[in-house]
């Protein structure tokens, strides 16, 4: 047998793609069809941002229909298409310079998620750049973002620039960010270092300074060692060292930390031998203090020694949503993938001098997906189908994140006024609870489950109105400052019901004030914060979620037939917020429902939205108007269902069909040529209509009118 090749690695910033080595129906068994089926909604309007390493046979996918035309690529630089190379090779062999994991990642969550815009976006070649793709995904529009990338050359034990960005996006941007948890579970090893001999090496147990592992003929191992100084002013020098069976020593990293190198070596083998080899890990102090060191492998499983909290960098930040995995085939039973890395993740705070001064170990992973799914094998990516079929296996925690990352742009697109850290706690709340009971470091708080999830946001629309069609929910988005947003409704029926008003911040900081009166503008209701009403405890009962904190204004109130007008105002700022009318009455209505609801507010290029939910088995007609108020704006008015497909659309009343119905229903003319409205009959569904105007910019009002007998 000939020897293995010896090499020395100097610290890599290359991005590592979390795909695992070890088949799906993410789909059903996450819930994401049953809530589809359930209730239409499919994304719409939510755009999800995908990084990972290339999209080189995204045509392929697309032709298949696996995929739509219309993703968006921002880079794709790193694989064939961009070198000019042979992309006939399949993904991941030998010499081969496809990258298509990204593709597999854009149709796991467009199978879940078919109406949300889809971005991509490559890892780019440091984490500098990596953080810059992420404010390209962010600055393209994305709700939410996805990574299965890992890199290895940054901090584990602080926040780095990715983490950091991560955190940024988050909080300033309304973005909820996902990415693969790892696949280090067997290929990790962390400890504080310790030497009872004196020999400077640690010892991983009495009288054993060395960690086995085994590799394969022709396989690559690559070791990366890291300790508890601050990035950047390394007081404490370690080394690395990789010897074989007989402990000769073969390749060793041994960089100089003198207060201004990273904590950070990284080495590597090839077993160039016949056969499978042992090789051993060291990890020797040259200089310093007693730390806190991880070892992480890659390409190769530690055969002792292996510990928990192997997830690391930008997973463990904050914000940033870490996906562990169940592969499909144990969904039954819920057991973890062996390689899906765990929690806790360590974080160190430090000292001037970079020393480190106390620690905080973060909840990780945050959640649990599926892998083991089917995808196209767009470019060879994946593993060949057991049962024959052209398609491929994708496995990995790279596979689990977008499934999670495509039921968040479910759950946005039911409840649109969540922030990204609500959806966040939806997503942690409603997970079906595996493994150790509460949150546990393999599973995280569970398996994500998108039906319990959108149940908790929007209970109304799975809402059943008994034999009785009626709309049940009136959503209007809007600009608010100190003059409110304005949104008015008939109720009409001998039984008084009960409804709640909310008045919520959309991507915004305003202080909201929520105020209802009648058509006299006597007032009934008001709220600052909804926490301090009355009626918190039964907002929560029957929306079955937490309106937000204490800039949102939320109440219940019973009220009869009769002319109401809800308005949201700001007591500091303008910025964009949502008045919504939830008639949440059980059993059948009686007769008693919403007729109409009129929406005032500003109007732009970018429109004036209101959404509404029909329930009941029978069809009714409405009248939908788009009007202007006390301005010039040319208005243009458009129906669509929740999945963004246009129903109706209308810029003159005057010329539409159904002109003449409008006006025997509505007992009036609409306006003029300036203003639209249209006739429409609507089962059950969720709808939204748009008004937006043609020219300059001023106040409109859409109208929705219950006209049927």
């Amino acid at each position: 047998a000939r020897l293995p090749a010896i090499f020395h690695i100097r610290p890599t910033l290359e991005p590592i793609l979390y795909t695992g080595s070890v088949n799906s129906a993410g789909d059903s068994i996450l819930g994401a069809a049953q809530l589809r089926a359930s209730i239409g909604v499919s994304g719409s309007g939510q755009t999800v941002g995908v990084l990972s390493d290339g999209v080189d046979h995204l045509s392929n996918a697309q032709a298949s229909g696996d995929l739509p035309a219309s993703v968006g690529v921002l880079s794709n630089t790193l694989g064939c298409l961009a070198a000019g190379t042979d992309c006939s090779c399949p993904t991941n062999t030998p010499n081969c310079d496809v990258k298509d994991e990204g593709t597999a990642m854009l149709e796991i969550v467009h199978d879940l998620a078919p109406g949300a815009q889809l971005l991509f976006s490559d890892a780019g070649a440091s984490p500098e750049a990596f953080a810059q793709r992420i404010l390209g995904l962010r600055n393209a529009g994305s709700s939410i973002i996805v990574d299965d990338i890992g890199w290895f050359g940054s901090p584990y034990y602080e926040d780095g620039i990715i983490a950091q960005t991560i955190n940024s996006v988050t909080l300033n941007n309304d973005i909820a960010y996902f990415s693969s948890a790892g696949n280090q579970a067997l290929e990790h090893y962390e400890s504080f270092f310790n030497d009872t001999s004196g020999n400077g090496f640690h010892e991983f147990s009495a009288g054993d300074d060395s960690l086995g592992f085994i590799l394969p003929a022709g396989a690559t191992a690559v070791v990366f060692l890291q300790w508890n100084n601050k990035w950047g002013s390394a007081n404490d020098d370690y080394d690395l060292l990789i010897a074989d069976q007989n402990f000769q020593i073969l390749a060793e990293s041994t960089n100089t930390q003198n207060g201004t190198g990273d904590p950070f070596e990284v080495t590597g083998i090839v077993n160039t031998s016949d056969s499978e080899m042992l090789f051993n890990i060291g990890v020797k102090k040259f200089a310093g203090a007693d730390r806190e060191f991880t070892i992480l492998l890659r390409n190769a499983s530690a055969q002792e020694y292996i510990s928990a909290g192997g997830i690391t960098g930008h997973q463990a930040a904050e914000h940033c949503l870490a996906i562990g995995t169940i592969n499909a085939q144990d969904a039954a039973t819920n057991d973890i993938a062996p390689y899906s890395s765990q929690g806790p993740s360590r974080i160190y705070s430090y000292d001037g001098a970079g020393n480190p001064v106390g620690f905080t170990d973060r909840l990780k992973p945050d959640l649990t997906a599926i892998d083991g799914v089917l995808v196209t094998g767009a470019g060879g990516f994946g593993v060949a189908d057991p049962n024959g079929s052209s398609n491929r296996l994708f496995f990995g925690t790279s596979a689990a994140a977008p499934h999670a990352a495509a039921i968040a742009a479910l759950v946005r697109a039911a409840a649109p006024q969540l922030s990204a850290t609500q959806v966040a706690q939806v997503l942690r709340s409603t997970a079906l609870d595996i493994g150790a009971a509460g949150f546990d470091f393999a599973s995280g708080s569970g398996r994500i489950d998108a039906l319990a999830s959108v149940q908790q946001v929007c209970p109304v629309c799975f809402q059943s109105s008994g034999s009785s069609t009626r709309m049940l929910n009136i959503s209007t988005l809007g600009l608010v400052d100190n003059n409110g947003l304005a949104a008015g409704f008939i109720v009409q029926g001998p039984t008084p019901r009960r409804f709640v008003i909310l008045g919520e911040r959309s991507g915004s900081t305003i202080d909201a004030v929520l105020e209802l009166t009648d058509l006299n503008g006597v007032p009934i209701a008001s709220n600052d914060d909804w926490q301090g009403h009355p009626t918190a405890a039964e907002v929560q009962s029957l929306l079955g979620r937490s309106p937000g904190n204490a800039l949102d204004a939320a109440f219940a109130v019973t009220l009869g037939q009769g002319v109401y007008i809800a308005r949201l105002r700001s007591l500091n700022n303008t910025g964009g917020g949502i008045i919504a009318i939830n008639d949440l009455s059980s059993g059948d209505p009686g007769g008693t429902r919403m007729i109409n609801i009129s929406t005032l507010g500003f109007v732009d290029g970018n429109g004036l939205a209101a959404g509404f939910i029909v329930q009941g088995p029978t069809p009714r007609r409405f009248v939908i108007l788009g009007e202007r108020s006390g301005s010039t704006i040319d208005a243009v008015l458009e129906l669509t269902d929740l999945n963004g497909v246009p129903i109706a659309a209308n810029d003159d009343w005057q010329g539409h069909p159904t002109a003449a119905e409008v006006q025997s229903l509505l007992g009036r003319s609409p306006g003029n040529a300036l203003d639209a409205a249209f006739a429409v009959t609507l089962g059950q569904g969720v709808y939204i209509a748009r008004l937006r105007s043609l020219n300059n910019t001023g106040g409109g009002i859409i109208a929705i009118n219950d006209l049927s007998p």
